[in-house]
């Protein structure tokens, strides 16, 4: 996890860390300035939300061990946290991109 003081907030949310370290390696390449999170559930993307009120994008799994991604989205709007959210999942189930856009 990588940190600054003068950049974006940037929270990554997946729980298989190969896929969490990657997408963060990717982010911090492209925003070197960016602070990278990660977090691999539920639970852990709550807390450095709720300690974070700054976060400016979150790069989430829809499938986590400890919630799904409207879960999560509705905590996180129960948080106040306006960020900007893209949605990742492994799964090629389209019903879970009507989910995710509901």
């Amino acid at each position: 996890m990588a940190t600054s003081d003068d950049g974006m907030q940037i929270l990554v949310i997946d729980d298989h860390p190969v896929y969490s370290d990657g997408i963060a390696y990717m982010l911090q390449s492209i925003f070197p300035q960016a602070t990278i999170l990660q977090a691999h559930t539920g639970k852990e993307a709550l807390a450095l939300a709720g300690e974070r009120i700054d976060i400016d994008w979150i790069f989430m799994d829809f499938q986590l061990p400890d919630t799904n991604g409207h879960q999560l989205l509705t905590a996180f709007n129960d948080l106040m946290v306006t960020a900007p959210v893209v949605m990742m999942s492994g799964s090629d189930d389209i019903s879970l991109v009507a989910e995710a856009l509901q």
